[in-house]
């Protein structure tokens, strides 16, 4: 499933996207893009699963940790 991008969105201006492009965006663009090396990605939203995915991970990695960085 693709989604047909806006005509603003195509080539881009001469020279890349810059970031004061980027905040001048139309409203309607998508909430989640970054600019790289003067090219917008898309990125999708993270989803709930994601974030679980994330903190589980997390929490792992400190219960099994053996340092103790906060210790004095």
């Amino acid at each position: 499933m693709s989604t047909a991008l806006p005509e603003w969105f195509y080539p881009g201006p001469p020279g890349g996207w810059t970031a004061d492009l980027l905040d001048h965006l139309p409203p309607d663009a998508p909430r989640h893009v970054e600019l790289i090396d003067g090219a917008l990605v898309l990125r999708p939203p993270q989803t709930a699963f994601h974030m679980l995915t994330l903190r589980l991970l997390e929490r792992s990695l400190r219960l099994r940790s053996t340092s103790r960085p906060y210790a004095r």
